[in-house]
């Protein structure tokens, strides 16, 4: 999860998430101290917004041997870890959404 250190208020509301059977939220990438490829807080459509001022998160997966390779291809999806990843994005929408109504 990306955007929790430029939006700390944010952190507590997903940190309180449990794990969608092997997958669970993990936080980085946008610290200063994360430099090059290992800061995502421009790295997608996302950085428009930041850029901008806009409270932005990002959901991704960490680098894998076929990440952005043309062998990163759907049949290597593993369908329960598809599966909790939804799950998860979505738990972590409506735990925003409830939180964030205020």
């Amino acid at each position: 999860m990306t955007g929790t250190y430029q939006h700390p208020a944010l952190r507590p509301i997903l940190e309180a998430l449990p794990a969608q059977g092997a997958v669970s939220l993990a936080f980085g990438k946008d610290t200063p101290q994360d430099e090059g490829e290992n800061n995502w807080v421009d790295a997608s459509d996302h950085g428009a917004f930041h850029a901008a001022g806009v409270p932005f998160l990002y959901l991704g997966v960490d680098y894998h041997p076929d990440y952005h390779r043309p062998s990163d291809d759907f049949e290597r999806i593993t369908p329960s870890v598809f599966a909790g990843s939804a799950a998860l994005a979505i738990d972590s929408f409506r735990a925003l959404d409830r939180a964030l109504d205020r």
